[in-house]
């Protein structure tokens, strides 16, 4: 009886270290599962910073958008009144034009009679005797 005794003890003992070691696996598979999800979880901030970082240059192209868009409608205002003004002074280049061509006809009309007149008077004055 006491060789069954111990017998029986010693496949105790066995089993024991059997489940020991499966139970030190364990705790080395959930070590290593640990810090896997350490790894995940610095990994996921790493992913949120870069995110929040991506939402501030969002905004900020957001920001310089609207910044482009009313400058740009400055700009459309200036160009409208540049227009404006080069039809207006189209304008009054189509007058100083026809002014001139009015001048230049008048001209040409008081040098013509002048020539006439002094054409006039010469062969009147040298054909008296």
């Amino acid at each position: 009886r006491l060789t069954t005794m111990e017998t029986r003890l010693i496949e105790v003992d066995n089993r024991l270290t059997t489940v020991d070691n499966r139970l030190t696996t364990v705790e080395t598979r959930l070590t290593t599962t640990e810090t896997r999800l350490i790894e995940v979880d610095n990994r996921l901030k790493v992913i949120e910073n870069g995110q929040a970082e991506i939402k501030a240059d969002v905004k900020n192209l957001q920001k310089d958008t609207t910044d482009l868009k009313i400058e740009l409608t400055e700009v459309k205002g200036d160009i409208k009144t540049l227009d404006s003004k080069f039809d207006d002074m189209n304008k009054r280049l189509e007058k100083v034009e026809g002014t001139q061509k009015n001048q230049i006809w008048t001209l040409i009309t008081v040098l013509s009679g002048s020539l006439l007149a002094v054409g006039f008077r010469s062969f009147f004055i040298n054909n008296n005797p």
